[in-house]
């Protein structure tokens, strides 16, 4: 560490341990003496509201979510979710659609409505080629058509 961070580091330990840290011992050694219980507990919480006034606020119940199932154990069924159905990883389709894009990409919208971009440039499958739809382990998503090789594509935003 440079010497005047390393000063400034030591300056603020300094001021961090000096201060309040020699007063509260004592505080407890007078807590500590005092023989009658009730006074010496009082004593103790008055140190401890000091330290944090926090502290001495009571904390709130927590409310029992309305997800909670009843105490019988018993839960009704759960309604089916209004989102869209996962993707497949793979699956076989046919193109609906070729929308040319710029220096040699496409758009290649399937029967089902999904719609892909290719990400390598090659020619596109005929309009209504049967494709197979196949991701790899590694997350790349593949368009395979009879006869070709494989080409790259990734799926369209808003699908």
């Amino acid at each position: 560490m440079p010497r005047p961070v390393s000063i400034i580091a030591a300056g603020m330990f300094a001021a961090v341990t000096a201060s309040g840290h020699t007063a509260a011992p004592q505080a407890f050694a007078d807590c500590r003496v005092l023989t009658d219980a009730a006074a010496r507990l009082a004593c103790y919480d008055a140190l401890n509201a000091q330290a944090s006034p926090t502290a001495t606020q009571p904390i709130a119940p927590a409310v029992q979510s309305q997800a909670m199932p009843p105490a019988s154990g018993y839960a009704p069924p759960m309604p089916a979710p209004a989102s869209k159905p996962a993707r497949r990883s793979d699956f076989d389709s046919r193109i609906a659609s070729v929308t040319p894009l710029r220096h040699g990409y496409y758009r290649l919208v399937l029967e089902e409505g999904s719609a892909y971009f290719t990400t390598s440039v090659a020619p596109p499958p005929a309009v209504g080629a049967e494709v197979h739809i196949r991701r790899t382990f590694a997350g790349t998503t593949y368009l395979d058509t009879k006869g070709r090789d494989p080409i790259a594509i990734r799926l369209a935003r808003g699908q």
